[in-house]
């Protein structure tokens, strides 16, 4: 099952060449800043491109700059963004096969995704209405692909998990 996109020609591009050429412009801006250490997670915004691409772009080239150094890995990113249209409990863990941008697919680390469920149902699911609208995950995924498209022969194995919050507390989560 693979997640087709929702917003592309509306928050961003639907076609390839023209998001890549959004994506090169918004990085050819960025004055490289110091590199930090330990890096963890970054917060990007969520918002149409043409808003809020640019300090995107700022988050992505500072997860690039540290990813530079990893190789022969397997990494997952998790990609957590909140539900603007289905009120649902809990958070609800993407469980596709993949997701699809004009950039390609991204994989699902499905095996994690269902490890979360099955230990904690409490809070995690796979609710698919969350998905059937929501744009915050969906934006995030053309600037992970546009910075790995120059590692991807240094990383064995990229994966995707996704989630996304409903009604939930999320320090407890």
């Amino acid at each position: 099952m693979i997640k087709s996109p929702n917003v592309a020609d509306q928050f961003y591009p639907g076609d390839k060449q023209q998001l890549t050429q959004m994506l090169d412009g918004f990085f050819a801006n960025i004055k490289k800043e110091k590199k930090f250490k330990n890096l963890k997670a970054i917060v990007a915004p969520h918002a149409g491109y043409i808003y809020s691409g640019q300090v995107a772009a700022y988050s992505y080239q500072v997860l690039k700059e540290h990813l530079e150094e990893i190789k022969d890995k397997d990494i997952t990113f998790v990609i957590m963004a909140p539900s603007h249209y289905e009120y649902f409990e809990g958070v609800s863990i993407g469980l596709y096969d993949a997701f699809e941008t004009p950039l390609g697919r991204i994989s699902v680390d499905k095996e994690l995704g269902k490890k979360l469920i099955d230990s904690h149902p409490k809070y995690f699911s796979f609710n698919e209405a969350a998905y059937e609208q929501e744009h915050a995950l969906e934006v995030q995924l053309p600037f992970l692909q546009y910075i790995f498209h120059n590692l991807e022969s240094r990383i064995q194995n990229l994966k995707l998990l996704p989630m996304i919050f409903g009604n939930t507390d999320p320090i407890e989560v």
